[in-house]
């Protein structure tokens, strides 16, 4: 399975300006969930807002997904659609707080971390791998998760591609 720069990814949805347009400044991109298969992977972002003053943060639940080709900007261009995150909660009101747990450059670590696992765990999962290595890069995955995933936003995750996280999380 072929490599994919997720910061390389972000890093040109950051710069793309119909994304600004599309999503004022207060959304805020989640981390990255594959989805398809290995002949015609995606990578799907859910956005979210998070607001309130500095000390005392709320996130909202997520209402639309982004998705780009893991090439992306070479090869496509991104998706826009309506999300059902599986949270229930009416979109004006906060569904928890943001707090943060670690600092910037440990948050890093722990999602270059999340970003491997992942690459991993896809190409495991879609070749219905459940070897040794595959059981430990599991619990491996499942403890960064929790890490840097806030609690609220954890089943959007799931619903952004749930045959791979029920897999993840089967023993």
């Amino acid at each position: 399975m072929a490599l994919v720069n997720f910061f390389e990814v972000e890093r040109a949805l950051d710069s793309c300006i119909a994304m600004e347009l599309a999503f004022p400044g207060e959304f805020t991109l989640s981390l990255p969930v594959l989805t398809g298969g290995i002949n015609n992977m995606r990578i799907d972002y859910f956005l979210y807002v998070v607001g309130g003053p500095i000390n005392d943060r709320r996130i909202y639940a997520p209402s639309r997904k982004l998705s780009v080709p893991p090439d992306y900007p070479e090869s496509g261009t991104y998706l826009i659609d309506e999300f059902e995150s599986g949270i229930q909660v009416p979109p004006e009101f906060p569904i928890g707080r943001s707090v943060p747990s670690m600092t910037w450059d440990e948050f890093q670590l722990k999602r270059q971390q999340y970003n491997s696992y992942l690459l991993s765990l896809f190409g495991s999962w879609s070749q219905l791998e459940n070897g040794t290595q595959a059981s430990d890069e599991k619990s491996a995955f499942r403890d960064v998760f929790d890490e840097i995933v806030e609690t609220p936003l954890r089943p959007a995750y799931r619903h952004l591609n749930p045959g791979l996280f029920n897999w993840i999380w089967s023993a």
